[in-house]
């Protein structure tokens, strides 16, 4: 099998997709994207062991707000290390970015507020117990709710849509962040391994499948990935270069 484990009689994708009848399911909201991945699955599904579709584990309000909670405290800790070894005069500190837009706010605020620095400065950074009991949390549940039983079925690797296409950012409504896969969330919070591999163009935009393993699985990803590839007729980054082209200058 093209993405057999070492010590695996054959091999399995999981499907994250939340709903019993595959080709009706609705997984980033986005139809073509949702259509682009089911067809995906379909060419995989002939080059692997085979293919078990479940629910995917929805976050709670709470996983939402923890998460929110531990990277404002990784952010404030982590930029202030560089900020504080920064060569040269000015900002050493969050503390110091924050007041250096407070006073130049016609430059620095003119389009946006500050409103996530302002809650990293006092988010107690790393050593904060309030971090403390979010990350486990956030462990609690992408280990124990989201991965831990999907693998516990005796599947090799998880695979979802990554994202919708590339969506706008203006000035109006921001950055309109939505439609994330199922497996991409609980993966990165763990820090396991993910793989993510072009599969069609939509709007002249690529979307892609995320490949999810175990710690130390990324050859396993690595041959679903290329049986992914093989099964389209080939490097499929190759067909879903975006299409779009910059205007002219000048």
């Amino acid at each position: 099998m093209p993405a057999r484990a070492s010590a695996a009689a054959s091999s399995s994708v999981h499907s994250s997709v939340a709903s019993n009848r595959f080709r009706s399911s609705r997984l980033t909201g986005d139809a073509a994207t949702d259509d682009a991945f089911h067809d995906a699955v379909d060419l995989l599904a002939g080059h692997v062991g085979s293919v078990v579709r479940v629910e995917a584990a929805t976050p709670t309000f709470q996983v939402l707000e923890d998460q929110v909670c531990v990277l404002l405290a990784e952010f404030d800790d982590a930029l202030g290390e560089y900020l504080v070894g920064r060569p040269g005069a000015g900002v050493r500190s969050m503390v110091d970015v924050v007041e250096f837009n407070r006073q130049h706010p016609a430059a620095e605020l003119a389009h946006f507020d500050q409103d996530l620095l302002e809650a990293a400065v006092t988010s107690g950074g790393r050593s904060g117990q309030r971090y403390l009991d979010a990350r486990r949390r956030n462990v609690d549940w992408a280990r124990d709710a989201c991965l831990e039983p999907s693998f516990a079925q005796g599947v090799d690797v998880l695979v979802s849509p990554a994202y919708r296409p590339a969506w706008k950012s203006d000035l109006t409504h921001g950055d309109v962040l939505s439609g994330g896969g199922a497996v991409c969330t609980p993966a990165a919070i763990l820090g396991w391994p993910i793989l993510t591999v072009p599969i069609a163009l939509v709007d002249g935009l690529p979307v892609a499948m995320s490949i999810v393993g175990r710690p130390g699985s990324e050859p396993v990803l690595l041959a679903v990935g290329a049986a992914l590839e093989r099964a389209g007729g080939g490097p499929l980054a190759e067909r879903c270069r975006p299409t779009w082209l910059a205007p002219r200058r000048g």
